[in-house]
């Protein structure tokens, strides 16, 4: 069988051709990436102009030193809320999360201070650090197996230290709808 060419009938012959394929075979080669030292604002800018939901964060040589997402973006939201607000405002009964209300409030005094904060904020006070990488050859079922384990939606792709790829849980849907590698 050729590599990349997919058995039309044989289920066993296809669940081998999957065994073997290569998360490099679905990974998407081309990336937004953020540098630690940027600000949360620029970075949060260019992952939406992107359409990413995710990104490496690498040094000025490209050696991956974190990840980014929205929900860490979220956290450190709620860091900063609860630090510029929470004493002023919480009591000992009111959940922190609660403080979001007066973010939505367009005149509350607060909420440009917040928002100030959040958008100088750097990205290494906001990324994961302890990121879970793969390697090119890596199988898509070991890579599949990690996501899950680790309950990730990214995995950055490496070789030495330099990312080469990304592979997201939407990696493997498309893989699943089509049959087929990027």
């Amino acid at each position: 069988m050729r590599r990349g060419s997919r058995p039309k009938k044989d289920k066993c012959a296809y669940r081998q051709w999957r065994r073997l394929m290569k998360i490099r075979e679905i990974m998407a080669k081309t990336l937004t990436t953020v540098e630690a030292g940027e600000t949360l604002e620029a970075a949060a800018k260019r992952m939406t102009e992107n359409g990413v939901s995710g990104a490496p964060v690498v040094d000025r040589e490209g050696n991956l030193v974190g990840i980014l997402s929205e929900s860490d973006i979220l956290k450190h939201m709620k860091t900063l809320v609860d630090d510029e607000v929470g004493m002023r405002y919480l009591s000992d009964t009111t959940h922190s999360l609660s403080l979001f209300v007066m973010l939505a409030e367009r005149d509350h005094e607060v909420r440009e201070a917040v928002f100030k904060r959040l958008r100088a904020a750097k990205v290494e006070k906001a990324m994961t650090k302890d990121v879970f990488t793969a390697r090119p050859n890596d199988t898509i079922e070991s890579v599949a197996a990690q996501m899950i384990e680790h309950n990730v939606n990214r995995i950055p792709i490496v070789e030495g230290e330099q990312v080469v790829g990304m592979v997201t849980k939407a990696d493997f849907a498309r893989l699943v709808a089509t049959g087929q590698p990027r």
